[in-house]
């Protein structure tokens, strides 16, 4: 059985966007009918930023990937500085 990760397309990027685009649209339909039902007529308030759902997926997701690896390199920076001072110590000593 092989567990390898498969590599990331395109196509799946396009497809992921196309589904979060269309279940953006379908919360504002169903936003804008709730709001509808409120406020007793037609306007476009809140339910407006469903629209933008690709948007902020984009934006969390980077943004996460970003913390991510920013905390990978800073672990892996004090490692190295562990290493280097401990290798130090141990010179001075000897």
């Amino acid at each position: 059985m092989n567990n390898r990760k498969r590599k990331k397309t395109w196509k799946d990027t396009l497809v992921k966007y196309i589904l979060l685009t269309i279940a953006g649209i379908i919360l504002f339909h169903f936003g804008s009918e709730v709001a509808y039902a409120e406020r007793g007529y037609k306007a476009i308030g809140g339910e407006g930023f469903a629209l933008l759902l690709p948007l902020f997926y984009l934006i969390i997701s980077r943004t996460v990937q970003d913390f991510v690896l920013d905390l990978r390199e800073l672990k892996k920076d004090e490692q190295q500085a562990e290493y280097i001072h401990g290798r130090g110590k141990e010179r001075q000593k000897g």
